[in-house]
């Protein structure tokens, strides 16, 4: 009889044992993976979220800005909106500065005068000169 009383406790302190030892080795296994998980994520994977981060932060937004004229205190005008556009023209690239000139001077309203500066300054071969108009290229014949 005592035996068995005796025989009983140690049964359930392995039981209990037993138990404990499950549960610490339940509770181990899922610390391990969330470990393992965090270690994968903050090694493996960090490239990609480093990128999906700034992506997040940084948006580019482009935004036209409000043009206008802008006038002085005595309303004289100071800028506006007209398109000014630079023809820079090397002589010795260009194949036919005569037939350029004529093209030029019927797109963009140019006098003879004109046309015959550009063309003296483009004979004294120098190694570029500019002109500037205020039309459009791309309107015209």
């Amino acid at each position: 009889m005592i035996n068995s009383g005796i025989d009983k406790s140690i049964s359930k302190t392995r039981m209990i044992n037993r138990r404990m030892f499950l549960l610490t080795t339940a509770k181990a296994v899922v610390f391990f993976g969330i470990f393992a998980r965090l270690v994968y994520l903050q090694i493996n994977e960090s490239t990609k979220y480093r990128s999906l981060s700034d992506k997040n932060r940084f948006r580019e937004w482009k935004l036209a800005p409000k043009r206008g004229v802008i006038k002085d205190f005595f309303n004289k005008e100071i800028a506006s909106n007209e398109k000014v556009y630079q023809l820079h023209i090397t002589p010795e690239n260009a194949l036919d500065i005569d037939r350029l000139f004529f093209r030029l001077r019927a797109r963009h309203e140019m006098c003879k005068a004109e046309v015959q500066l550009l063309t003296t300054v483009a004979n004294f071969e120098l190694t570029f000169f500019f002109k500037s108009f205020s039309n459009n290229f791309t309107s015209g014949p």
